[in-house]
């Protein structure tokens, strides 16, 4: 799901807390969600614009949400170049 300024991820994970839940960031922008039982892995990846540094997980009644606040960049700020196209027609 996504909105203007943040990225969220939503699990539904009926009969497990907080504790049963295990949310990590790995390589490459990876957010990997599992419960302790291992009967469930699930890999997301978090897109660019995301700011890793302020990601946030919450969990209730069996739901969990992960929150990721976006980078706000000006269009000035963003590393947009044009790439040139070979070959002919």
């Amino acid at each position: 799901m996504l909105s203007l300024s943040r990225t969220f991820r939503k699990v539904v994970l009926p009969g497990f807390n907080n504790e049963d839940v295990l949310v990590e960031l790995q390589d490459e922008r990876v957010l990997q969600v599992s419960v302790e039982s291992g009967n469930f892995v699930s890999r997301f990846k978090i897109p660019d614009s995301g700011n890793l540094e302020q990601l946030k997980a919450n969990m209730h009644h069996g739901v969990l949400v992960v929150t990721v606040p976006k980078f706000h960049q000006s269009p000035a700020d963003r590393n947009v170049r044009v790439v040139e196209i070979d070959g002919t027609d």
